[in-house]
């Protein structure tokens, strides 16, 4: 068998040589033009979200320019290129099986049935489609979570071998994942290999004619010609609206024929970008039986088997090394795959998240290409300073500290909005050092690109939508994904507000319903905050985005207002009872963790220092009327004290911590929930400058004094971990002296607990 296969692939690999050479000798001038077409199209991706002055300032710094020149360098300056020179995905075998496939195309095709029964009945199947497809118990494996975990190694598999030992591939990842940077750097690859040794094979397969396809733009002529085939739009296709040979003396017929004889003689790399980007849903299953039509005509093995053919019998033959037969690879967001996969045995692969090592990789590649920008519009001479400027961003990500950023920061698209903050640091830090302001800068860093849209919506009024959106996900939505219906719905209320009053003429309702119209269009366009993630349901990039505007949602006054909350106070004590009255509703959510910290941390950063204290008074004080083990605003005040950017009074932070440890001791955590004590050990050793001792001091010599629970309830926390004495360090002498003077109180009710300590 094995020497039957060799001989097969020899005579093979004679045939395809031959082929190959009469295929470029007739279509030779056409072939070129398109690969050099190709190489142009797609030899960078653009970065709108440096600014002129931001690039001055930093050019100045790193390279010396005089006033005069950094002043006109500004000016011109219109934004960087990241050339499409290498790519940073690693690839993963998909998780879902081929029953969740086959049942998820079942489920598909079972619904459509209903779909003529009206127009109702058309949105109901389609909404309830997708939530069973979300939901479904044998659909778990397939939903993807922001948050990355740490997989095993062996579970990594490098594209350039998938692309080495596969014919039929598909790509599955999430928006901003790389996709289509991958696909559009293969074929750039591929191009510039071709026109550069038009040798018979690359270092990983035989060399193919890379063609390009926006299944986006296909199904849109597909609506209007309903008789068109995949393989008739080959050479008349474009990419982003732009003709695909730029050349008067190149007519598309010619290009069509060149591509198509390829296609026919199995010279061809296929790539489909963007299966699931169908903007109408009746199409969906009319163009994945257009695509199963043509891979199983046009992308076969040299001995003519296909991808739908029994898996036994083919399996000897799935490799794209062999000389002969064409390739195919598909992209595809993961959640809009799986609601219409393809059937048939094509080897899935899901883009996992970037480690580690691939974010140096991106820092130093991203800082080196925009410095290179740079001393070649100023026509330096001097060295590339890029490595030097992004290495302290690289030594922020080897901080055990950081390791929510490293999360972030793990697909290429949020990456590269990273890198911008941190190229604009001009302050000795490579980032914000608090976590309010970073999310900040990267959110403004990645609503810069916004002006560029011609959008009829303000910044202002943006950020007012994606609040609202985010909140109502956080809240109701566990999945992360909104449907685009409710999404307008939000869209219009938030417009409605913004205006902050009611229209009732026709002509402004109908500019509301186009600015609602006109945000869903480019978030379903664009990879940027908020994303199209399958067919019809949105989420946020990343779940810290999501929890961000969250934040500014539960923060936002002027909002809060409006909603009409029963509060009928003035000003700043209005302000403050707003916004405690909405964190409080929170506060045992686990869900809004995150968002309650980041939203005490922006009220640090945004309001003064009085009312900001009135706020936190409030806040703790909010558990008095109940019996709580747990002062939950307390405690969660003294948990996120580390991501304020301005401290309250040492007084409100001395309230927080009293209310704490008295609960501590009525309550005898120290035998109920001892964890406690570690949690809020771990808070206090993160207090700045000498506050803890201050606090002690100012408990212990209060009078009158503190009861006994209390004063144990201390000492368990003084004593900290067993074996560990860092806690100890809190006590001064002057505490320890007024602890000696409380030491006639201890007996075996309180475990003697302060002769226990300070024998320490």
């Amino acid at each position: 068998m094995k020497q039957r296969l060799e001989e097969i692939e020899q005579r093979t690999e004679d045939y395809t040589k031959e082929q190959f050479g009469r295929l470029y000798a007739t279509h030779a001038k056409t072939i070129e033009s398109y690969l050099r077409s190709c190489m142009e199209l797609h030899k960078s991706v653009p970065l709108s979200s440096l600014k002129g002055e931001i690039v001055g300032r930093v050019v100045n710094s790193f390279y010396e320019l005089s006033p005069e020149t950094q002043i006109e360098f500004e000016h011109k300056w219109q934004g960087c290129e990241l050339p499409l020179t290498r790519t940073f995905i690693q690839l993963r075998p998909d998780k879902s099986t081929s029953f969740e496939r086959s049942e998820s195309r079942r489920l598909l095709i079972g619904s459509e049935v209903n779909l003529s029964q009206g127009l109702d009945s058309k949105t109901q199947v389609t909404k309830g489609l997708w939530q069973q497809l979300v939901s479904a118990p044998y659909m778990l494996s397939m939903v993807e979570q922001d948050r990355s975990v740490e997989e095993k190694e062996k579970e990594i598999v490098n594209e350039e071998n998938v692309r080495r030992k596969k014919r039929w591939i598909v790509i599955l990842g999430d928006s901003g994942s790389g996709k289509t940077s991958f696909a559009r750097w293969l074929v750039r690859h591929l191009a510039e290999t071709f026109l550069s040794n038009n040798q018979h094979s690359t270092d990983f397969a035989s060399l193919r004619i890379p063609i390009l396809i926006r299944i986006e733009e296909f199904a849109e002529l597909l609506s209007k010609s309903s008789s068109l085939t995949l393989f008739d739009y080959i050479g008349k296709h474009t990419w982003m609206g732009k003709a695909i040979v730029d050349d008067q003396l190149i007519s598309l017929d010619d290009l069509s024929c060149a591509l198509q004889d390829y296609i026919k003689q199995g010279q061809a790399l296929i790539i489909l970008d963007g299966l699931d980007e169908i903007p109408v849903s009746d199409q969906r299953s009319k163009i994945i039986n257009i695509v199963e039509n043509f891979v199983g005509t046009y992308v076969q093995t040299p001995t003519g088997r296909c991808v739908f053919d029994n898996v036994h019998l083919s399996r000897d033959f799935d490799d794209s090394s062999q000389s002969g037969g064409n390739q195919l690879i598909i992209t595809s967001r993961i959640v809009g795959y799986h609601v219409t996969p393809l059937v048939g045995q094509f080897a899935h692969y899901t883009i996992r998240p970037m480690d580690k090592n691939h974010v140096k990789d991106f820092i130093d590649y991203w800082f080196y290409h925009v410095h290179q920008q740079i001393i070649d519009m100023l026509n330096l001479s001097k060295d590339n300073q890029g490595k030097n400027h992004g290495e302290v961003l690289k030594q922020e990500f080897e901080k055990k500290e950081n390791v929510d950023l490293l999360d972030m920061a793990s697909s290429p698209c949020l990456l590269s909005f990273v890198c911008s903050v941190a190229f604009g640091q001009t302050n000795g830090s490579p980032l914000p050092t608090q976590r309010i302001e970073l999310y900040q800068d990267i959110v403004d860093s990645m609503l810069n690109s916004w002006s560029t849209k011609e959008s009829t919506i303000s910044i202002s009024k943006l950020i007012r939508i994606l609040s609202d959106i985010a909140i109502h996900i956080h809240q109701n939505l566990a999945s992360g994904l909104i449907h685009e219906d409710n999404m307008k719905e939000i869209c219009i209320q938030s417009i409605n507000a913004f205006l902050n009053e009611n229209l009732n003429n026709n002509e402004d309702l109908s500019e509301i319903g186009n600015q609602a119209n006109e945000f869903v269009r480019i978030c379903r366009e664009d990879i940027r905050i908020l994303t199209a993630r399958g067919e019809s349901l949105y989420g946020f990039l990343h779940l810290t985005l999501q929890e961000y505007f969250t934040c500014l949602k539960l923060t936002n006054i002027d909002q809060l207002q409006q909603e009409k909350l029963p509060i009928q106070e003035s000003s700043s004590e209005n302000k403050v009872h707003l916004v405690t009255q909405l964190l409080h509703r929170h506060t045992n959510d686990p869900r809004f963790q995150v968002p309650n910290k980041l939203a005490l941390s922006r009220i640090s950063s945004c309001w003064s220092l009085d009312d900001f204290d009135d706020f936190c008074r409030e806040f703790i004080r909010l558990e008095d009327t109940s019996e709580s083990l747990l002062p939950v605003g307390a405690f969660l005040l003294i948990s996120c004290t580390n991501d304020l950017v301005h401290y309250p009074s040492n007084n409100v932070l001395f309230d927080a911590l009293d209310h704490l440890i008295i609960a501590a001791g009525q309550y005898q955590w120290s035998l109920v929930c001892p964890f406690l004590f570690d949690r809020i050990s771990i808070a206090l050793g993160k207090f700045r400058n000498n506050i803890v001792s201050l606090w002690i001091n100012n408990l212990l010599s209060r009078s009158p004094p503190p009861n006994i629970q209390t004063i144990s309830a201390l000492c368990y926390l003084l004593q900290g971990t067993p074996g560990e004495f860092e806690n100890i360090n809190w006590l001064d002498q002057s505490s320890c002296s007024i602890l000696q003077s409380f030491s006639t109180l201890d007996n075996e009710n309180n475990q003697f607990a302060i002769d226990r300590l300070l024998i320490l």
